[in-house]
């Protein structure tokens, strides 16, 4: 979901082959190619380029619509490394993907303003029709839920004890009165194992904390759930725009 609004005005649901784009500490694969992991940002930028001149584009072409095409997935923390040098302070699993991203063959895009649907195709008009006759035919179908389960997931355990949270919050205090930063995000993993279903916890995210930014992204073994108050950066025309530091 993306939008500025209290709720989000469009909704995307990206699908169809597409380009898959994934590096972790082995390798950086796009679509069936297998390259070195880059070692440089110069290096890393330019293969992630290169992935998006071989993106799908869907079209036709929507005035105002935010997204039609592209990369869609995650970036890991640890992509900085690539851009400054700092200190590693633990072991990354070299299988744990550093950035993960899909291209998307179609897009079904929703503007809950007007309540219209729009299909964006990157393949022939006619293959777009005939796609158009599939999802109407499936929007005209029942809805399947899955079991609901009895409980569904463990106790969560946190990464950081609280008294080394709090003494974080503390040193990060005294960066920002000393002008060291004016902004610092403090981050504590909490993990565990459940037995949901990763797009009724998006289902849920929603209701209880609607935000104009939302995701559901299927990357492999991977599902990404997630919502926000706000963009990081937009780039319209070419000319970034970052919201203001409130």
């Amino acid at each position: 979901m993306e939008g500025g609004e209290r709720l989000a005005r469009y909704s995307f649901i990206g699908f169809g082959n597409g380009l898959e784009v994934r590096l972790d500490g082995r390798a950086l694969t796009i679509g069936k190619d297998v390259y070195p992991v880059p070692q440089s940002k110069d290096g890393l930028l330019g293969r992630l380029r290169e992935a998006l001149a071989r993106a799908p584009r869907p079209v036709p072409e929507i005035p105002g619509v935010p997204l039609a095409g592209g990369l869609v997935g995650f970036t890991a923390y640890d992509v900085v490394r690539f851009f400054e040098r700092l200190p590693t302070l633990h072991a990354r699993r070299p299988e744990a993907p550093i950035l993960h991203y899909v291209a998307p063959e179609s897009f079904l895009v929703f503007d809950h303003l007007t309540r219209g649907i729009a299909l964006l195709h990157s393949g022939s008009e006619a293959e777009r029709q005939a796609l158009r006759r599939e999802v109407i035919a499936a929007l005209r179908g029942g809805i399947v839920f899955p079991p609901r389960a009895q409980r569904g997931f463990s106790d969560p355990v946190v990464s950081l004890p609280r008294e080394e949270y709090m003494a974080g919050v503390r040193r990060a205090q005294e960066y920002i009165a000393a002008g060291d930063v004016y902004q610092l995000v403090l981050a504590s993993k909490f993990s565990g194992r459940h037995q949901l279903d990763p797009f009724q916890v998006y289902r849920a995210l929603r209701l209880i904390n609607p935000s104009p930014y939302m995701y559901y992204c299927q990357l492999g073994g991977v599902t990404v759930v997630g919502s926000s108050p706000e963009a990081l950066v937009k780039l319209k025309g070419g000319r970034p725009e970052p919201p203001p530091v409130l």
